[in-house]
């Protein structure tokens, strides 16, 4: 007697519930994702898509590592989606360029770029001329950077696009993506039995399931207390401003401290990002915006305020101790929770997805990052 495929329904629609969406649907399960329909202050729409260099064996960080698996199935998710769903995500492998403006940021990009020599990640140090030859003549900095190095690894995508190319995907091959009405939190119900979710009711409607992911950002704590569970997730906004110019005059990411500047291949440009905590203010400052239009300009004078097409931020989900919430939601065996990756949720949605894809179907996990990112680690503030 044959078995129904099993059931997940996903609260978040964002990259990462549409990533496990998409991966659990290429395994055989019926999905629901539950959406809520309000791209502003989302990350993931909000996000410059940068795929920052990652080994994933030589990498010491566990979250480096994962970057080393999740950049190699970005660019496997990229030929896929286009082939499925007609859509070009813009992927691209691009490059990037780090450079120091301060004394402090010469030391710190120097000990980096030690530390991605010895684990295995390609770096050139690059004097002026090479610099600039790099970056073209519309590069002209002031002062000139300290340092600077090249890391031909470095790719990106653009998230708007890849979005819809997930949601198309998800779509096209059977799964469901309802939008709520209202608020997530009251228009969302899980009904538990023990220590099983059994179905989740969704503008009136009972769905269900034989699986439940809670993947809803900075949302999903406000969602996890509806499970008895105390998830404290800080909201992290993040403000960018996008240039548009005639054509596109540089091609690499452009990197200076925790700020960076992203090429598009139409002429645009994002400038990012500030880390602020504002609650779910998904609003922008003039403050903010003044601060990343001087850095974008004080590299390339063309980037100033009348370049600007539109600023926006978004909130990023995080956890106290900087390290994703992934695995089973604490006292339920088929509940999982993927959220709290701050500024790297794009770049680890597919990781993510793979790992919560085999929780669901019982294959083995790499213990490192199943106890590092497991949901019944600490994660109140501390002390």
């Amino acid at each position: 007697m044959s078995r129904n495929p099993p059931s997940v329904v996903i609260l978040g629609g964002g990259v990462i519930g549409l990533s496990i969406a998409r991966e659990l649907l290429q395994r055989g399960c019926r999905v629901t994702v539950v959406d809520r329909g309000q791209p502003v202050g989302q990350s993931s729409w909000a996000g410059a898509g940068i795929l920052a260099s990652g080994h994933a064996k030589a990498s010491v960080h566990p979250l480096d590592r994962m970057a080393g698996v999740a950049n190699r199935l970005h660019e496997q998710w990229a030929r896929e989606l286009l082939a499925e769903t007609g859509i070009d995500n813009g992927f691209r492998n691009c490059g990037g360029v780090y450079l120091a403006l301060t004394p402090g940021e010469s030391v710190s990009l120097r000990g980096q770029m030690a530390e991605w020599s010895s684990e295995q990640i390609g770096s050139v140090s690059l004097d002026g001329p090479e610099l600039k030859s790099s970056l073209g003549p519309e590069f002209q900095p002031m002062p000139e950077p300290l340092a600077a190095w090249r890391v031909p690894g470095e790719s990106q995508v653009r998230p708007p696009r890849h979005l819809a190319a997930l949601t198309a995907a998800v779509k096209l091959a059977g799964g469901r993506i309802l939008q709520v009405e209202g608020s997530p939190e009251t228009s969302v119900a899980p009904i538990v039995t023990g220590n099983r979710v059994r179905a989740v009711c969704v503008n009136g409607e009972q769905l269900d399931c034989d699986w439940f992911c809670l993947a809803a950002g900075a949302w999903s704590g406000a969602l996890a207390e509806q499970l008895g569970w105390s998830l404290p997730l800080v909201p992290v906004r993040g403000q960018m401003v996008l240039f548009r110019c005639a054509g596109q005059f540089f091609q690499p990411i452009v990197n200076a401290g925790s700020r960076y500047l992203v090429p598009r291949d139409d002429g645009h440009v994002l400038a990012g990002s500030t880390m602020e905590e504002a609650g779910f203010d998904p609003s922008t400052t003039a403050e903010a915006v003044a601060s990343l239009t001087g850095f974008a300009s004080r590299l390339f004078p063309a980037l100033d305020s009348s370049r600007i097409v539109r600023s926006w931020a978004g909130l990023r989900p995080a956890t106290f101790d900087g390290m994703p919430c992934i695995g089973f939601i604490p006292g339920f065996e088929n509940a999982l929770v993927a959220t709290g990756h701050l500024r790297s949720g794009l770049q680890l949605s597919t990781a993510t997805a793979v790992m919560i894809a085999d929780l669901v179907e019982g294959r083995p996990v790499e213990e490192n990052w199943r106890s590092l990112f497991s949901p019944s680690r600490r994660l109140d503030r501390p002390v």
